[in-house]
């Protein structure tokens, strides 16, 4: 060995080491191993810019950066779940918080949160059920006589099912793919009403954010604080007539049938308060008259929650005149431009008469 070594030039090493930035051990992966996996999701986090983001914001940097850190990892190994789990914990602590620790309880359940869009979730995947399908790749590699050394018999064992005798994909005939084997294998929920006008391009996406949150009646409001006897009273800030819960914040307190009624006016369209989300959904109107009125709910959705806070914090309720005059500022810098795509002429003079 040494007389090799001195021949070569070669020095011995040990295992594990790095290959194309991936530890190889001769057994299973460890946490140790995966450290350097943590911290760089770790220092994405604590990275300046990270931290000024909002709930959209973050949601963001959780879709395109930190679960795409260990996308590679995960077509190679199985990862171990205690990796898997902190992953999730700094994904988890991040969106709802800012850092990487736990601060407070989520506002809405990982569970919840790791589901598409359309199922009322917020489309961020799955880590456990994304490793699985990585790795069944290379299984269905070795199936299909494709040149590969590795066999992953746990993870063939739980996609059997879903492959034929002859070795077919049932979910897609035309060949396995990660993304088809992860909707397989993962829990699915049922459709939502509403994903569609929440989650709109044209809708700022931190107004989209909130929205999801009014849906899903998951903000944290003086009811469920009450209830937990962390405050004395639920009375709701803007009003102080009746308890403060989603249903009277964001339907029946009289500062938000005001700012309801200026809305309706000015799109001249009668908006019922109650249900508007699912209202908007199914109502049969056209494509600019339905996205309008969507981005203008969306952002009124917002400032009610934002004229909330500020009551909480600084005991002082803006006039809804006032409030909504601020609104229509804002949303006129959203809507430059947007007339050049509308075709028909009675649309182009209706998006002129409620955006300006």
């Amino acid at each position: 060995m040494l007389d090799i070594l001195q021949v070569s030039g070669f020095s011995e090493g040990a295992l594990p080491f790095k290959y194309l930035g991936v530890p190889i051990s001769a057994g299973r992966l460890s946490v140790k191993n995966c450290s350097c996996l943590i911290e760089k999701i770790t220092e994405k986090i604590h990275g300046y810019a990270a931290k000024k983001l909002s709930y959209a914001g973050r949601l963001t940097l959780v879709n395109s950066v930190l679960t795409t850190l260990y996308t590679y990892w995960a077509s190679i190994f199985i990862l171990p779940k205690g990796v898997l789990r902190r992953i999730d914990a700094l994904c988890r602590n991040y969106l709802w918080d800012g850092s990487t620790e736990y601060v407070r309880s989520p506002l809405v359940s990982w569970e919840k949160v790791c589901v598409p869009k359309d199922e009322g979730g917020l489309g961020i995947r799955h880590n456990i059920a994304w490793n699985l399908a990585s790795i069944c790749k290379l299984s269905w590699w070795i199936y299909s006589n494709q040149d590969s050394l590795w066999t992953i018999c746990k993870v063939k064992d739980k996609f059997s099912a879903g492959f034929s005798s002859t070795g077919l994909w049932l979910p897609c005939p035309s060949g396995y793919s990660v993304s088809s084997g992860y909707q397989w294998i993962r829990q699915k929920q049922p459709t939502v009403t509403w994903n569609k006008v929440i989650w709109n391009s044209w809708c700022i996406s931190k107004h989209s954010f909130i929205s999801w949150l009014i849906a899903r009646e998951a903000l944290q409001l003086k009811d469920k604080l009450f209830l937990l006897g962390i405050i004395s009273d639920d009375v709701c800030f803007l009003c102080g007539s009746a308890a403060e819960n989603h249903k009277h914040l964001f339907t029946q307190c009289c500062y938000t049938r005001q700012l309801f009624r200026m809305l309706s006016l000015k799109l001249n369209i009668c908006l019922p308060v109650a249900n508007l989300l699912v209202w908007m959904q199914t109502k049969p109107w056209a494509k600019i008259k339905k996205q309008v009125t969507i981005v203008w709910t969306q952002a009124l959705y917002y400032t009610i929650w934002h004229q909330r806070n500020k009551a909480r914090l600084e005991g002082v309720v803006q006039r809804p005149e006032h409030v909504f005059q601020q609104l229509k500022c804002l949303l006129k810098c959203r809507f430059l431009g947007w007339h050049v795509c509308i075709k028909r002429s009675s649309d182009r003079t209706w998006f002129k008469t409620v955006t300006y």
